[in-house]
């Protein structure tokens, strides 16, 4: 449990992102019942996803290591004779790196994201030129643990075709019961994704919501997480670093703010346990929905009070809500830097 000191969220918003609105409902259908909680920020008017997913594409036609017998040395005697991109393999004299470049720039033009993924040394994210903002979900999930885990908070984030705002759904389960209910929420929103974004989602989220979708549904067809950009390992790739880092770091670096007031992740399954084990669920959906009114800095110490559980469990709701914030903030970011290295002069002999 954390100090008592340290249960309370700031009374400044200068450390909280720009929040257009939130909007929290009780789900009651045949299912079962959850909560909902719709979180909407506004976007900067210099962000365009759409044309930052275009960079990728760039990215990867000057990667020359995709074709199959080009390695790095061979990369920088073809750059030297000015050979930079797929599209200059075209013309070599080399008969299979002609053929092969060829191929992969067909791929490329008809956007054949199944196809460039099987090709040598491609990743996930230099295809997401290959999708529409608005078809990429941003996905974090909290557990009770990490072994045989219930999952009882799941935040997805998305770009709003034709807006300028990034939203995210958020389903928390109130207890082990409801979990059946946000995972059918979550199972159909996840339906209709072309690509997700996670951050250690390939080793954790996805085995974790793959597991319980079985278990609760008997379905195995993990379609939705085709494809996957995972940003602990693109991230640490993309920014050249050799140690592994927390979603965190790559946060601060991208936003330049750190959370003051965040929950550490290894302490929230027991915080979940003392909820569930406590009284607070039948009225924590009006609470929660007091907490974080926009208008009031403060609502979260005002709705929970001294109730030291509540304060808890709001923190543990917005660190889910924040690390989905988080992604795209990474990921814009990651973007930029492939755009700077797309514009950067060829090299001369």
């Amino acid at each position: 449990m954390l100090d008592s000191q340290v249960r309370t969220f700031p009374e400044s918003t200068s450390t909280v992102p720009l929040l257009e609105a939130v909007h929290v409902e009780e789900i009651q259908d045949a299912a079962g019942s959850c909560i909902a909680i719709h979180w909407s920020f506004p976007l900067d008017s210099t962000c365009d996803d759409a044309r930052l997913f275009a960079f990728t594409r760039s990215r990867l036609c000057r990667d020359l290591t995709v074709i199959k017998g080009i390695g790095t040395e061979t990369r920088e005697k073809l750059k030297r004779r000015q050979v930079c991109s797929i599209a200059d393999l075209q013309y070599a004299s080399n008969r299979a790196w002609r053929r092969q470049a060829a191929q992969v720039m067909q791929w490329v033009r008809g956007k054949y994201a199944e196809l460039l993924r099987a090709t040598r040394r491609v990743k996930d994210i230099d295809l997401l030129f290959c999708f529409s903002p608005e078809n990429v979900i941003y996905l974090d999930i909290e557990t009770t643990g990490l072994v045989d885990a219930r999952v009882f908070a799941i935040a997805l984030g998305m770009v709003s075709p034709g807006k300028k705002e990034f939203v995210i759904h958020q389903f928390f389960a109130r207890d082990c019961q409801e979990e059946y209910t946000i995972l059918g929420k979550v199972h159909d929103i996840l339906a209709t994704s072309k690509c997700i974004v996670s951050f250690n989602g390939k080793a954790f989220d996805v085995p974790v919501l793959m597991s319980r979708f079985w278990y609760y549904f008997q379905v195995d067809d993990a379609g939705w997480a085709r494809f996957h950009v995972d940003l602990m390992h693109d991230a640490r790739r993309l920014l050249g670093l050799k140690k592994r880092e927390r979603l965190s770091f790559y946060e601060a670096i991208a936003t330049g703010n750190r959370r003051p007031f965040d929950v550490h992740s290894a302490t929230i399954p027991g915080l979940y346990e003392e909820f569930i084990e406590s009284s607070r669920a039948p009225d924590f959906a009006g609470l929660l929905q007091q907490a974080l009114d926009c208008s009031k800095p403060v609502a979260v110490n005002d709705a929970a009070g001294d109730d030291v559980i509540l304060i808890d469990m709001f923190r543990v709701i917005y660190h889910n809500m924040l690390d989905v914030k988080a992604l795209h903030d990474i990921l814009v970011f990651l973007l930029h830097r492939i755009k700077d290295q797309a514009k950067q002069p060829r090299s001369k002999a």
